[in-house]
């Protein structure tokens, strides 16, 4: 098991959101996958590969 981290739940507009330490290494913007399970929750940056657009097809 890793290190332990505490991180502080605040309000953000009509949203509730997690400030997380900066020791983690995330980037700004980082896309994160979070689990609800029986004993708490589950929290690690998505890893869905980014999609790209096809441009042959365009006129120009």
């Amino acid at each position: 098991m890793g290190k332990e981290y505490r991180a502080k739940v605040f309000k953000s507009g009509n949203s509730l959101a997690l400030r997380l330490p900066k020791d983690l290494g995330l980037k700004e913007g980082a896309t994160m996958v979070l689990r609800e399970e029986q004993v708490g929750f589950h929290v690690e940056p998505d890893q869905a590969p980014k999609k790209k657009i096809a441009i042959s097809g365009f006129a120009g």
